[in-house]
């Protein structure tokens, strides 16, 4: 590995564990994914080489640059093969025992410097740091569905989390390149609390459309996979709205949403 380079081990090979090491080997970290089911790892890194395969397709890699990434993803149902790794991201399911479990038996095999996250869309932050022996070096590092696509990243502050493990997140999630933002810990975090308060807003002076892929009309989500009809021809648009929200409460912070309408399209955006 290079200064630049993280070393990322991933816990958890289910849909998000595998669409954060596509994104992590794509930029040059070397990722292991560690799972305790060897067939899901096998279906993994199945999965992994085909959302690199349609990276391929749609001209967002060349033939190296993907046989390179392939070649920086590793499985393993070992942890012990995960000790050296600079980040952990667990991605098990959303069980708060199940993840307090995997975080500490990490903990325990992690050398000091190590970051730990979870990538938990609702689960308490803080309450899963408490279980930890060393929990300021522990942060939420919430991911969206593709992981791979998608360009924000939450970086979930706990209680306990300390500045330098806050540092790290965001320059881990920068190196990605994507956008980190970060948040409190509180109920659904950022994304699920669209709506649910009472905010006036105003449409800040700011959209930005950006070209996607060409998509079969009837998706109305973005997808990645080799096994994807072809194209009927229909050119899909991403469009990015940033939304200032003033809030007169503690949920005064950025907020993250995403969702689709109509085939097609997607509206994602960051209120400030």
């Amino acid at each position: 590995m290079t200064d630049d380079t993280e070393g990322v081990a991933v816990l958890g090979a289910g849909t998000m564990g595998r669409g954060i090491a596509h994104a992590a080997a794509v930029v040059g970290h070397d990722v292991t994914m560690r799972d305790v089911d060897e067939s899901v790892l096998d279906e993994a890194a199945a999965a992994v080489d085909g959302t690199i395969s349609g990276a391929i397709e749609r001209g967002k890699l060349d033939a190296d640059a993907a046989d390179a990434a392939r070649d920086r993803v590793r499985t393993t149902t070992d942890l012990g093969d995960c000790a050296d790794a600079t980040v952990v991201i667990e991605a098990v399911p959303e069980d708060l025992d199940l993840k307090t479990s995997v975080l500490g038996e990490a903990e325990a095999v992690l050398n000091g410097d190590a970051l730990l996250t979870s990538n938990t869309s609702s689960l308490p932050v803080t309450e899963l740091a408490a279980s930890l022996d060393e929990p300021g070096r522990f942060c939420g590092l919430h991911f969206f569905n593709p992981a791979y696509v998608m360009g924000l990243v939450e970086v979930v502050t706990a209680e306990q989390t300390a500045e330098g493990a806050r540092e790290h997140a965001v320059g881990f999630v920068e190196s990605l390149r994507k956008e980190a933002v970060v948040v409190r810990d509180a109920p659904g975090f950022a994304s699920s609390r669209l709506g649910v308060t009472t905010m006036p807003f105003q449409l800040l002076g700011r959209t930005v459309f950006s070209k996607w892929s060409m998509m079969p009309f009837w998706s109305p989500v973005q997808t990645t996979s080799s096994t994807q009809p072809e194209s009927t021809g229909v050119e899909r648009y991403e469009f990015t709205i940033a939304l200032c929200f003033h809030s007169f409460a503690r949920l005064l912070q950025p907020t993250v949403y995403s969702f689709s309408c109509g085939p097609g399209v997607r509206f994602s955006g960051l209120s400030l």
